[in-house]
């Protein structure tokens, strides 16, 4: 009776081990399983994905996922808006009606500024040559953020326009300024729906003759 019952607690004491071994093994792989799931980067659409379940963005190892930057323009478009004020600038310093209109949304030229506004590509060529004898539109930086084939943004700029005084001086007036933009992508390229400057300063200089 007595080796009977040791028997028994030995087989008892055995199989306790096994669970506990049993246990060990399956924590040690919920330890492994947790640090993969903490490395996997987030799927496309900013959740983690494990066993063919979806997770929410806040991953098991209490991390949230990284964002994406919501409407930050392609290089193509960037580009693209970046040629669009080049040709601008191009079409106001050579007098170019057709180029000027061709860079707002169906030929429909909206500009303002303090104490005008402008709607018609030949006038906005007119003033400039009436006034003027020539000038230069140096663009510089410009920053704008696209959503979907829509756009807003600025552009800051240094136009300078030389004058000629009935006395036969030159003077030059530079403009510095901001361009408020408004855009649309339109048949696949970015065109202007307004642009409304706003000059933060202008200069006069006498050039010598």
């Amino acid at each position: 009776m007595c080796g009977a019952a040791a028997l028994f607690s030995r087989r008892q004491a055995v199989a306790t081990g096994q669970r506990r071994r049993s246990r060990q093994r399956i924590a040690s792989i919920r330890v492994v399983v947790k640090n993969i799931d903490c490395q996997r980067p987030p799927a496309e659409d900013g959740r983690y994905t494990a066993g063919g379940r979806r997770r929410e963005r806040r991953g098991s190892c209490g991390r949230r996922s990284p964002r994406r930057t919501p409407m930050l323009p392609t290089l193509e478009d960037r580009l693209a808006i970046r040629q669009l004020l080049y040709r601008y600038a191009d079409a106001a310093d050579r007098r170019d009606a057709v180029a000027f209109a061709a860079c707002f949304a169906g030929g429909a030229v909206d500009i303002s500024g303090p104490g005008f506004a402008m709607t018609d590509a030949a006038q906005v060529v007119a003033t400039l040559a009436a006034k003027y004898v020539w000038t230069m539109h140096n663009v510089h930086n410009s920053l704008h953020e696209v959503q979907g084939d829509r756009a807003h943004g600025y552009t800051y700029c240094v136009a300078s326009h030389v004058r000629a005084e009935p006395d036969g001086a030159r003077v030059k007036e530079d403009w510095y300024i901001r361009y408020d933009d408004e855009l649309i992508r339109q048949d696949g390229a970015w065109v202007f729906v307004r642009r409304q400057l706003a000059p933060g300063a202008i200069t006069h200089t006498v050039l010598a003759e």
